[in-house]
């Protein structure tokens, strides 16, 4: 989760193509989470391309407002999920 100065609104990216060794019980091993925070901090991060800043965060339609990420970002070590799977078919 990427946060914003507004409770509410977070962004959020998911990322698949974890394989069942980088897990144990369902938690993530340590390695595969200091690659997601350090992933998370450069997505975060604006990109500068020549004299164009471009700054990620979300756009809120209820809102009508976009925010832009904060200086956090969180990485949860449980492992997601495809609920709709076929059996014996993922993690």
């Amino acid at each position: 989760r990427f946060f914003t100065d507004v409770g509410r609104r977070q962004g959020r990216k998911f990322i698949p193509g974890f394989e069942e060794s980088q897990q144990t019980e369902g938690n993530l091993e340590a390695a595969a989470i200091v690659s997601l925070v350090l992933f998370a901090d450069d997505w975060r991060q604006n990109v500068v391309e020549t004299g164009t800043i471009l700054k990620p965060g979300v756009f809120n339609e209820v809102a009508d407002a976009f925010l832009g990420f904060g200086v956090s970002a969180a990485v949860n070590t449980i492992m997601g999920y495809q609920r709709r799977r076929k059996a014996g078919v993922g993690i």
